[in-house]
């Protein structure tokens, strides 16, 4: 199983989950599934792999969980040039529109979350839950703020990072004032972080309400069933709105039109008691269409066909680059 943390210094919670999800399903289906991680994690139902000294010959298929594909980026190129021959399946992944300049597609058969007109749902919801979680200490009303950061591979002139952090910490310290309590910045980013998963995850499951610029930090706030509010930082659109915006979630807006004040009132709107059963039946239906994400990749997985090369018992690889 490869994903972004694969690579040294890369991965994030939310890629991280989604990769235990894929493999706590081909798993529990009998397949022999090795992770790739560079990261020191705990995937149940999978060896970790050394992806320095791992073979293509000796891998039936590779999976690739979660994140941009982008067109040139060294380590993912790297890694699907090598794997070559190996059938390769994209799960959770976002495609770049063809003739952007970073659309890249590297896989025989992909169950992408965007960039194709079929859409499948991210994964990362339907992860088995970590028993390290730590239980809320803090009472005081909390709310999390989860930054993305500057995103390059949309163009440096439409990434409006700078001031959607503005915004949010603004909007945020009103509301953390206004009810009495704290606000907590979470960071999903694992080597950026410091910490290990069950406590970056905990951090969500201490707040009653997150304001999120990344997808990762909304759908980590809807696990834990806390309200949020989204904040697409990509002017004209891009993944927040893309994948957020169906769910039938009211709150998801693009940073270009939304200022302090108006995050702040759509905050006390997500808070409020009728939108408590919303935010229910909006995560019934995530988990119910990651499940069957899931289903559909445990069925390409299965028909896979059998490689004469392959040792008897080799492990299916979590990476990209298709099934047939």
């Amino acid at each position: 199983m490869t994903w972004y943390g694969s690579f040294a210094g890369a991965g994030t919670i939310g890629d991280l989950l989604a990769m235990r999800s894929a493999v706590a399903r081909l798993a529990a289906a009998g397949h022999a599934v090795a992770h790739a991680s560079a990261h020191e994690v705990e995937v149940t139902g999978s060896a970790r792999l050394d992806l320095a000294r791992a073979r293509p010959e000796d891998v039936d298929g590779l999976v690739f969980v979660c994140g941009p594909i982008i067109r040139g980026l060294p380590q993912t190129q790297a890694l699907f040039e090598r794997f070559a021959a190996v059938p390769k399946l994209g799960i959770g992944v976002s495609l770049f529109a063809p003739g952007h300049p970073s659309h890249g597609d590297p896989f025989d058969r992909v169950l992408a979350r965007e960039g194709r007109p079929e859409r499948f749902e991210d994964v990362a919801l339907a992860a088995p839950s970590d028993s390290a979680l730590a239980a809320r200490s803090d009472p005081r009303f909390t709310v999390g703020i989860v930054l993305r950061g500057p995103q390059g591979e949309y163009g440096p002139e439409r990434s409006l990072h700078e001031r959607t952090a503005d915004v949010v910490r603004s909007a945020a310290d009103a509301l953390a004032r206004r009810h009495g309590g704290r606000v907590l910045e979470i960071e999903n980013h694992l080597a950026r972080a410091g910490l290990a998963p069950a406590a970056i995850e905990s951090r969500y499951a201490a707040c009653d309400l997150v304001l999120s610029s990344r997808f990762h930090g909304a759908m980590l706030a809807l696990r834990h069933g806390v309200p949020f509010v989204a904040l697409d930082q990509i002017a004209g659109g891009a993944k927040v709105r893309a994948l957020l915006g169906p769910s039938g979630w009211p709150h998801v807006y693009g940073a270009e039109t939304t200022d302090a004040r108006a995050l702040a009132a759509a905050a006390e709107d997500a808070l409020s008691p009728r939108l408590g059963a919303r935010l229910e039946e909006v995560r019934s239906d995530a988990l119910r269409r990651a499940e069957a994400t899931l289903e559909r990749m445990e069925r390409l997985v299965r028909e896979l066909p059998p490689r004469a090369q392959a040792p008897t018992g080799s492990p299916v690889s979590a990476s990209a680059n298709g099934f047939q």
